[in-house]
């Protein structure tokens, strides 16, 4: 799993190179941190999901294939494991930094996408948020 993107000016579609992006998981009680990348000259970055985030999804994935195969014999059709607090697929948000780390130049907290092998951001930045 990978979010891929870039980032750009938006008056002049100029790429923003040395910003930091950082993707998230959104859960109930905090969000987890995917990974974050630095964006190249062309205003490119490419973040590789964690195992670790990986094999939360494979195991939650797995749990839940096993309670449906349980609960089939019985005859029942369907189940929302959201119930239950399960969620297997992530639910991904990234933020923009400046190249020192610290000011947030953009996000899309508000856009959440749910579930992705590959997902793309095409991110434009307002030359007014950059200074």
């Amino acid at each position: 799993m990978r979010v891929v993107g870039t980032v750009v000016e938006e008056e002049s579609g100029k790429p923003l190179a040395g910003l930091q992006v950082r993707a998230f998981d959104k859960d109930l009680f905090f969000d987890e941190k995917i990974g974050s990348a630095i964006t190249d000259d062309a205003g490119r970055f490419r973040i590789h999901c964690s195992s670790k985030l990986q094999r939360r999804i494979l195991s939650i994935s797995a749990v839940c294939y096993g309670v449906v195969s349980q609960l089939s014999r019985g005859n029942l059709l369907s189940v929302d494991f959201s119930l239950f607090g399960f969620d297997e697929s992530p639910k991904l948000y990234i933020r923009v930094f400046d190249t020192g780390r610290t000011t947030l130049l953009y996000s899309t907290g508000k856009e959440i996408r749910k579930g992705f092998v590959e997902e793309r951001f095409d991110i434009r930045i307002s030359k007014h948020r950059l200074t």
